[in-house]
């Protein structure tokens, strides 16, 4: 067996008085609780369809983050989207982080967006090689600066965590 790792970039910390919150949507739970112990002091926000699926949520009880939960069924915690729960959440101090479908990270970035907070979303893609060679983990990406045509990222190797204005999200699947 052939490992290579660690690949890409992580979430960046917060910095001084800011307000860590962690979003997160399914799956998108894998990598926040290597954040949450990083940012013990954060707030942690899960989706999940049913209240089946939201019991891994307590597996961050124990990291000393506040958590709130939302079910799309209504069977545990807020009925909805966990995107509701961040609009709650969100003062200016605030810095997000989010890991989930791709429909959620739209959401957040837009939320963050109007807020005028940053947002950080790490990206779920398959990545065949790794080193971002087969273009297998492409993502469109805005240009900045004075170029104006769009440029593509691969989410192995330029992240798997953007920040959430860099994506070009009406692009995004």
């Amino acid at each position: 067996i052939d490992v290579l790792g660690p690949l890409g970039n992580g979430f960046p910390d917060p910095g001084r008085g800011k307000k860590a919150v962690m979003v997160a949507g399914g799956m998108g739970i894998v990598p926040m609780y290597m954040l949450a112990e990083r940012l013990p002091s954060s707030t942690f926000l899960f989706g999940a369809r049913s209240a089946q699926e939201a019991v891994i949520a307590d597996d961050f009880k124990g990291l000393g983050c506040r958590i709130k939960v939302s079910t799309e069924d209504g069977s545990v915690g807020k009925k909805g989207l966990v995107t509701a729960l961040l609009k709650e959440e969100l003062t200016p101090r605030s810095v997000i982080y989010a890991c989930g479908p791709a429909g959620m990270l739209k959401a957040v970035s837009k939320i963050a967006h109007e807020a005028g907070v940053r947002s950080y979303v790490s990206l779920e893609r398959s990545m065949a090689c790794g080193i971002g060679v087969c273009l297998g983990c492409a993502v469109k990406s805005k240009a900045h600066g004075a170029r104006e045509n769009r440029v593509y990222k691969m989410v192995c190797s330029d992240g798997p965590v953007f920040d959430s204005e860099d994506i070009d999200w009406e692009l995004f699947q």
